[in-house]
């Protein structure tokens, strides 16, 4: 079996039953669409053999549009085991076949808008994204913040330590956040 026939082989969910055919297929990545979606199946074999699975509405222009990995899709849609039903790193093609199968039986169980080509579903994962983004940029900030702020505590410069955490609330642990109400208070 070669990665095209494990791809096709772990697809036939959405073959068969919405509408899906292979729009292209090479030794490294297989796109399926429908009339309103492509999914693509990209394998990296030579270096760290994961498969990346991006979704997207099909572009009627020719700037394209945005595609979105399976994770993303599975987040939005609440997916239990999101994580874990999203990310595969295998050297294994049957592996790989049957993760494709679990992905687009998923796909077809809980979040077909999105294979259906839903627009506000798409826009539903764009928002997501966004706020994802926005949070991750938060934690790396405040990650690069947190000593100084220790440090501020630890020496009592409460408004140094104010000054520093205001801001981060929503991502401060809860002992953070007392220590923030403290600092605040004097």
């Amino acid at each position: 079996m070669d990665f095209c026939d494990a791809i096709i082989r772990g697809c036939k969910v959405l073959l068969n039953e919405h509408g899906f055919k292979v729009r292209s297929q090479n030794e490294s990545c297989v796109e399926l669409e429908s009339d309103r979606v492509v999914i693509s199946f990209a394998y990296d074999r030579r270096r760290a053999h994961e498969l990346n699975v991006s979704i997207e509405l099909r572009s009627t222009e020719e700037s394209g549009t945005v595609a979105y990995n399976l994770g993303e899709v599975m987040r939005e849609f609440e997916v239990p085991r999101a994580k874990e039903r999203s990310y595969l790193q295998s050297s294994s093609l049957e592996r790989v076949s049957e993760f494709v199968s679990e992905a687009c039986g998923v796909l077809g169980q809980n979040c077909k808008p999105i294979l259906d080509g839903c627009y506000a579903a798409f826009e539903s994962v764009k928002l997501r994204r966004s706020v994802e983004c926005k949070r991750y940029a938060l934690e790396m900030r405040l990650r690069d913040i947190r000593k100084e702020a220790d440090e501020a505590w630890s020496t009592k410069d409460y408004a140094k330590y104010n000054r520093l955490l205001t801001g981060f609330e929503s991502i401060l642990s809860d002992s953070e956040k007392k220590k923030l109400e403290f600092a605040a208070r004097r």
